[in-house]
């Protein structure tokens, strides 16, 4: 179960990398986990984003 919950974490985070919307759930998710803020709609990614799907950040 766990696993399955990784994986679409996991495809949520780098559709939020290619610029497109995700589910709020998943959102909320990032913002409490630390890896995004988001002010007056917009999205902004922090670098422990990358960390998490263990890209290198540009």
């Amino acid at each position: 179960m766990y696993s399955h919950i990784l994986a679409e974490l996991d495809k949520a985070a780098l559709e939020l990398l290619k610029g497109k919307k995700v589910d709020e759930t998943f959102l909320e998710v990032f913002k409490v986990a630390g890896f995004v803020d988001v002010e007056k709609g917009e999205v902004k990614i922090k670098k422990s984003l990358f960390k998490f799907l263990e890209l290198p950040a540009n």
